[in-house]
């Protein structure tokens, strides 16, 4: 049974509204699958999903010298007050006063006792209210500055990748698309080879019908046009894994009809050697990628060395609290 590829199959079935098969039907040019693929992949999507993050990262990064003010309320309400048992400091003092004033008892003088036990005793209110604000300045920390240096350098590195990102998914389109291209007269090529052979088949039929062929002269041709034949079929099974590796690549549906526009002539071939010839590797954005992230490198050997210099920040507090029976922190005169 001879496979085709799908995307031919969906060009010559009829599309009704309502149907499962009213897909999107594209025709790309190289450039416009280029395009599509820069706003529809995933690893695309992906890098600049990585720019905005590091945008973030870098006002993240300049908040920490900007002087941080924290403000704070907390109120707490105690239903029953702790109750503590403390050595009894009172009587002491009494007894003592008695002693020296020389008060005497029904039995005689008054003596201090041996002990005076325990009493118990409550500390604190009901209500507590604190409200406090506090101010924090960085004056000196290397790794903050190195932070600050490094910022524009980071964004751009991240802006770079995606730049990367995208020259990789040009030459993998260019690649697949101009296969998938050549593949068409690849097919042409077999569709005539198959022609030819079967023609030369009837005619041998008719000779060896005759009496002017052997069996085996029919037999060779008939496995020339079955081997043809199969490598037709592992042709249309190439062009359409390459179709759908193709949309996954542009980040395209996979159910959606693909139709390329573009050729390839000997003369595009020759005019993309010579561009190649005259190509700077300066100008590769590998390259540009790889001198950022080399220099991003260098900021964090700097920031590693001053990691060991002692850091110096400004650091104020002022804080009120209140405590009351009742709850009445809003009255005035209170």
């Amino acid at each position: 049974m001879t496979l085709f590829p799908v995307a031919v199959i969906a060009q010559n079935l009829p599309v009704q509204n309502g149907d499962s098969l009213a897909n999107k039907r594209h025709k790309f040019s190289i450039q416009q699958a280029i395009d599509y693929a820069k706003k529809n992949n995933a690893q695309v999507k992906n890098a600049l999903l990585d720019v905005k993050l590091q945008q973030q990262v870098n006002r993240e990064v300049t908040s920490n010298a900007y002087p941080h003010i924290n403000a704070s309320v907390g109120s707490t309400y105690n239903p029953n007050v702790a109750t503590q048992v403390i050595p009894n400091f009172i009587s002491p003092a009494t007894y003592q006063v008695l002693i020296d004033e020389g008060v005497k008892g029904n039995n005689g003088p008054i003596e201090m006792p041996s002990e005076f036990g325990f009493i118990a005793a409550q500390f604190g209110t009901k209500y507590s209210t604190t409200a406090g604000i506090s101010l924090s300045q960085i004056l000196f920390d290397g790794q903050v500055f190195v932070g600050l240096q490094a910022r524009s350098t980071t964004l751009n590195w991240k802006e770079k990748n995606v730049e990367v990102t995208e020259e990789i998914i040009k030459t993998n389109i260019h690649k697949v698309y101009y296969q998938l291209v050549v593949s068409k007269t690849q097919i042409e090529l077999l569709d005539a080879n198959i022609d030819r052979i079967k023609k030369l088949q009837h005619d041998t039929k008719v000779m060896y019908d005759n009496g002017f062929a052997e069996k085996l002269d029919a037999d060779k041709i008939t496995v020339q046009l079955t081997n043809l034949q199969s490598e037709k079929v592992k042709v249309l099974n190439t062009v359409s894994n390459g179709y759908y590796g193709l949309k996954v690549l542009m980040g395209m549906p996979v159910t959606d009809d693909l139709v390329l526009t573009d050729t390839l002539s000997y003369d595009q071939i020759r005019d993309g050697l010579l561009e190649a010839s005259m190509y700077s590797y300066e100008d590769r954005k590998e390259y540009q990628f790889a001198e950022l992230g080399k220099k991003l490198n260098e900021y964090n050997i700097k920031r590693y060395k001053l990691s060991q210099i002692p850091t110096l920040s400004l650091n104020g507090n002022y804080a009120k609290n209140a405590q009351r029976d009742k709850f009445n922190f809003f009255n005035k005169d209170s």
